[in-house]
């Protein structure tokens, strides 16, 4: 396997071109907290010139296309390397990281596909209406302009490249922010892009606050596309004012175990999708509502299932849990955890943690008064519970005020789909786990987790806008 060399050093992009900051910080592993590498502290002025000199691509599309196959082939034959970074600074298990990688040279190749299709229009005759009668009409797409895109750190180059080629594909200029808690992994792969796409990319790190605003409020800013929290979201939200959003944010993953359940695969699919980088994802489960019959099974059958998730290193080729992505993390989890014991929940498994690694956990005799079923944990938790009804369980789905994604485990597929349409989630799984992937599903939340839909065309569609050419007729 590839070591990250403890000397790694990156830098902001602006405009394509490297550029030293004025300041830098280290950068330490969560895992073991060795240091990793360094990156800059842009600053406010660094990031206001990063938008500025920014100019959208030269180049045809279909030549914006042959660069992103370029890109994606340099990216496949650099894989073990890109991969370890990411088990260096954000904890993922190796194999997660080698599919991180795999996910990126995907979504590039779909993004290349995008940009040979845009040549496609529309054309509409007036003859329908009586008061266009005798016009025509050409509907064309065109670049939004500059696409700002704020990323998070538990997919730090899967979401920057989820968003970077789409909108690189439909001729767009690029700014792209880093998580503080991951810019090596964001920053080095923002580097590949820029030595493409020269003039039209632009990669930052920045720590204070006027940065980070700028990053949506700048007037030169078409777009902005933002990964991360509901809090934050809603802040960018404010700031942008008039501009295009694209927002994913918080979710309330819930598995709704119903009593024809096949129990087997729905232990094995919900452990899968609640433990899978220790919970850190948006789409992961962290709350299991059951019928009562079937609620004994369950939670024998996910204590044996969990029993499976090795825990340790992430450069170990068995482990499937590590570390959380800080030590705030592992209070906050551990919090949410306390809150439900001392409200009466029992800890069957887990409830401990050392240095950043917090353990496997499961919570049962669950109640709504627990922080636990309405916040969002981002950690290696699940949380059991029971509900009697359907009318019961939309009515504790509802209650967190999420509405990303869920999942319903049932031989019936009649009762799965009537269920899953009375659900708030953007996206519902039927007898599997929530999993964006490359959004070849389009995804996107209701409520507190976000705005629009993302995916493969559905991201590249957004950041294009229509422009109609009427032409009068004799």
């Amino acid at each position: 396997m590839y070591i990250v060399s403890k000397s790694m050093k990156v830098h902001n992009i602006i405009a394509g071109t490297r550029e030293k900051s004025s300041s830098y910080y280290e950068v330490k592993s969560p895992y073991d907290g060795q240091a990793i590498g360094s990156a800059p502290k842009t600053s406010t002025e660094e990031v206001r010139k990063a938008i500025t000199q920014l100019k959208l691509p030269p180049m045809p599309a279909w030549m914006r296309a042959d660069l992103l196959e370029s890109i994606a082939i340099e990216l496949e034959k650099n894989k073990g390397a890109f991969a370890s970074i990411l088990v260096a600074e954000v904890a993922k298990p190796y194999g997660l990281a080698i599919k991180e990688v795999d996910a990126c040279i995907l979504r590039l190749r779909y993004a290349a596909a995008e940009a040979r299709l845009l040549g496609e229009s529309a054309y509409v005759s007036g003859n329908c209406s009586p008061d266009k009668q005798g016009k025509e009409a050409i509907v064309i797409k065109e670049p939004v302009g500059v696409v700002s895109i704020i990323t998070p750190f538990n997919y730090p180059m899967f979401l920057a490249v989820a968003k970077m080629a789409p909108a690189l594909a439909a001729g767009n200029a690029v700014v792209v922010k880093s998580s503080s808690l991951s810019p090596l992994s964001t920053l080095k792969i923002a580097e590949l892009f820029a030595k493409y796409f020269d003039g039209s990319i632009s990669a930052v790190n920045p720590l204070a606050n006027d940065g980070k605003m700028l990053l949506s409020s700048h007037k030169s800013i078409s777009f902005v596309s933002f990964t991360g929290s509901t809090e934050v979201g809603q802040k960018i939200s404010q700031l942008a004012g008039g501009k295009k959003l694209l927002l994913e944010l918080g979710g309330k993953g819930t598995a709704f175990v119903m009593e024809d359940a096949n129990i087997e695969k729905a232990a094995k699919e919900i452990v899968k999708g609640a433990l899978t980088f220790s919970g850190q994802r948006c789409d992961a489960i962290a709350k299991v509502v059951v019928q009562p019959s079937r609620y004994e099974e369950l939670v024998e059958k996910l204590l044996r299932e969990m029993r499976e998730y090795k825990l340790g290193d992430p450069a170990e080729p068995m482990t499937k849990v590590s570390s959380l992505i800080n030590e705030e993390a592992v209070k906050r989890v551990h919090n949410l955890v306390q809150d439900a014991l001392e409200k009466g929940a029992k800890l069957a498994v887990g409830g401990m943690f050392q240095h950043n690694t917090y353990h496997p956990t499961l919570l049962t005799e669950v109640n709504e008064s627990m922080d636990i079923t309405k916040k969002e944990v981002f950690g290696p938790v699940i949380s059991i519970q029971v509900a009697e009804t359907e009318e019961e369980m939309v009515g504790i789905a509802r209650g967190s005020g999420y509405g990303l994604d869920s999942a319903i485990f049932t031989e019936d597929l009649r009762k799965a789909i009537a269920l899953a349409r009375k659900l708030p989630d953007g996206s519902v799984t039927i007898n599997g786990h929530p999993s964006h992937g490359i959004g070849y599903f389009s995804y996107g939340g209701n409520g507190l987790s976000g705005l629009g839909r993302e995916g493969i065309k559905r991201t590249f569609e957004e950041m294009l806008k229509t422009k109609t050419i009427i032409l009068e007729g004799p």
